[in-house]
C-alpha cells in the first residue's frame, strides 16, 4: 500500500493596529434655513451608520434660529452677525435679502477660522448643502 503524505498550512491573520489607522472625517456644513431643514431628514441618519464609515460632524449657519429651533442640531450652531439696516436690527432674511451679503461676507471668514477649517487636511472632507431662498 502506497503512502500519501499529507500536509497543511496554518495562515496567521493579523488584525491592523487602529491606533495606526486614519479615519476620515466628513465635515457637514449647512447653510440657510432650506438646507438646515434638509440635514434632519436627509444627513441626519448618515451619521447613525456606526463603525466602519467617516466620522460626521454637523454645522449649521445662518442668520437666524428659525430653523434650527425645530430641529434636534447633531452640531453646533453659528449664527451670523448681522449689522444694523436703517433702525432695525434685521434676524434672519425674512426682511430684504440684500442686506445680508456683506453679513455673511463678514461672519463666513470668522465661521472657518473657529472651525479651524482654512487649510487642507488629510482625510478631512467638506460637505457643504447651502440655501438662500428667504426672505424677499
Amino acid at each position: 500500500m502506497e503512502q500519501t503524505e499529507v500536509t497543511s498550512t496554518v495562515e496567521t491573520i493579523v488584525e491592523p493596529d487602529k491606533s495606526m489607522v486614519q479615519i476620515n472625517k466628513m465635515i457637514c456644513h449647512f447653510c440657510g434655513g432650506a438646507a438646515i431643514s434638509v440635514s434632519d431628514k436627509v444627513f441626519k441618519p448618515v451619521s447613525e451608520l456606526g463603525s466602519g464609515f467617516a466620522d460626521v460632524e454637523f454645522h449649521y449657519i445662518d442668520t437666524s434660529r428659525a430653523n434650527i429651533d425645530k430641529i434636534q442640531p447633531l452640531g453646533e450652531f453659528w449664527q451670523v452677525e448681522t449689522a444694523l439696516h436703517g433702525k432695525e436690527k434685521i434676524t434672519g432674511s425674512g426682511g430684504e435679502r440684500t442686506t445680508h451679503v456683506k453679513d455673511a461676507q463678514t461672519s463666513i471668514n470668522k465661521y472657518l477660522d473657529k472651525g479651524n477649517w482654512t487649510a487642507m487636511k488629510s482625510n478631512e472632507y467638506h460637505v457643504v448643502v447651502a440655501s438662500g431662498s428667504g426672505g424677499k
